[in-house]
């Protein structure tokens, strides 16, 4: 088949003539291998902001068909890294924030009654972790590496393990109960968690990176932890105050874990982000 046609096959894929035409050139011809390059994310020469902050959205490699709405509650939450993804991917979305006096009505409405969830046509994802992964590979926040992807997902499942023991001390209506959690919580299991966490990343992560050496949704699911942690009494979303001090982070010994958060605090869009979206206290 000639160049021509190929350009037609690939076009049809949803890729662009430009993408198709630079693909193919660059891999002779070969449409399969040309395929592989324009899903792996090659650019063949053209300018790039290279790793992992390149925007794969704007590059068309991975395109929604409509402006992804997600839905969550008023607050960071498990919302958060996803919202920041989208944000640093320029992703257009619209982050639709849902009262806790409105959500009674909308719960019915809701894949599994949860949320957050991320709507795209007729299509909705549910799941704190699926809706991460696809914001973050249509902002190019997720590594190519399979054993990096893995060791992602190992650092995301310790993340969820300390919001389900959050989780576990909300839920609790006994308050002599809740307090027995509140206290082993703060002396015992965040001292443990906190501990691996800062493994993980000095085993896994570089130079204030939570895995590998660029900018993942593993750093933002990782800052949004640490936040959620130092304002959590402030907020609603846990019964104790975990910092050791007023004004000190409940992290701040663990050297990994700072790196990664003061990395991505110090981003020009996050702290922009922040500015425009404080966070309210869940009630």
């Amino acid at each position: 088949m000639s160049l021509a046609d190929h350009v037609e096959q690939i076009k049809a894929m949803g890729f662009t003539e430009q993408q198709a035409k630079e693909a193919l050139t660059a891999c002779r011809n070969d449409i399969n291998s040309a395929l592989e390059a324009i899903l792996s994310g090659e650019d063949f020469g053209r300018a790039t902001t290279g790793g992992a902050q390149t925007n794969m959205a704007n590059s068309g490699m991975f395109p929604p068909p409509s402006t992804p709405k997600l839905y969550y509650f008023d607050f960071t939450g498990r919302a958060e890294p996803i919202r920041l993804a989208f944000m640093l991917g320029q992703v257009k979305f619209e982050d639709i924030r849902i009262s806790l006096s409105e959500w009674p009505q909308m719960k019915g409405s809701m894949p599994q009654g949860m949320v957050p969830v991320l709507e795209i046509g007729d299509k909705r994802l549910t799941q704190k972790t699926a809706i991460m992964q696809y914001a973050a590979k249509a902002a190019n926040l997720w590594p190519q590496d399979v054993w990096l992807e893995c060791k992602m997902a190992e650092l995301h499942g310790c993340v969820e393990d300390v919001v389900s023991e959050v989780r576990k001390i909300r839920f609790t209506q006994d308050q002599e109960r809740k307090n027995q959690l509140c206290d082993a919580f703060k002396a015992t299991f965040l001292p443990e968690w906190l501990q691996r966490l800062d493994s993980l990343v000095a085993a896994n992560g570089h130079e204030g990176f939570a895995v590998g050496g660029d900018l993942t949704v593993a750093d933002l699911d990782l800052y949004n932890l640490l936040n959620l942690l130092d304002n959590g009494e402030s907020t609603g979303w846990l019964p104790v105050d975990v910092r050791p001090h007023e004004g000190q982070s409940c992290w701040q010994q663990h050297t990994h874990l700072a790196a990664v958060y003061n990395r991505v605090d110090s981003i020009p869009q996050v702290k922009e982000w922040n500015d425009n979206h404080p966070v309210n206290r869940l009630q």
